[in-house]
């Protein structure tokens, strides 16, 4: 998991547990938020996290391969008497 969303979440999760947990007196949106940290956030993060590595080692080491070349022209003129534009290509 994401270490610093698991530490946090983990430490609210424990603060609670020490705290208002002894007494059930924890209001349940403390509850559902410290849940939420800890079970739905920090895993997404994880998630992003290794999917960001994994598309950078890809970026990084992936295959080589040359662009293509220019396939497509486009000639603009100006004179005097009016402009042409031209497009020309390879299909």
């Amino acid at each position: 998991m994401n270490l610093f969303a698991y530490l946090s979440g983990d430490a609210d999760y424990r603060a609670e547990r020490d705290g208002c947990g002894r007494t059930a007196s924890c209001s349940p949106s403390d509850v559902s938020w410290t849940k939420t940290r800890l079970y739905v956030i920090a895993p997404i993060a994880l998630g992003v996290g290794v999917g960001s590595l994994g598309a950078a080692a890809w970026l990084l080491f992936g295959p080589r391969s040359a662009p293509p070349p220019a396939a497509a022209a486009l000639d603009l003129r100006v004179a005097p008497e009016g402009a042409s534009v031209g497009f020309r290509g390879r299909f």
